[in-house]
């Protein structure tokens, strides 16, 4: 059995992801004031897996483009 490395191809739907900037905007808006969300969810929200995923320094609204290059194998 040989492992081979994920190809994108230009007819993969999910190439154009991999190819923007992450829209920082859109991503954030779950932790706006405007959020559907209740304010005390998005409080406690902050759970020990984002802690250890990188996620809780970001902010709020979290700033996506400061994640770590680097991604976590959880």
């Amino acid at each position: 059995m040989s492992c081979r490395k994920p190809v994108n191809g230009s007819y993969e739907p999910s190439t154009r992801q991999f190819m923007r900037k992450i829209h920082n905007e859109s991503l954030a808006k779950w932790a706006n004031p405007g959020s559907v969300l209740p304010q005390d969810f998005i409080r406690v929200a902050r759970v020990p897996l984002l802690t250890k995923l990188g996620y809780t320094d970001l902010g709020n609204p979290p700033d996506y483009q400061k994640l770590s290059a680097t991604l976590l194998y959880v």
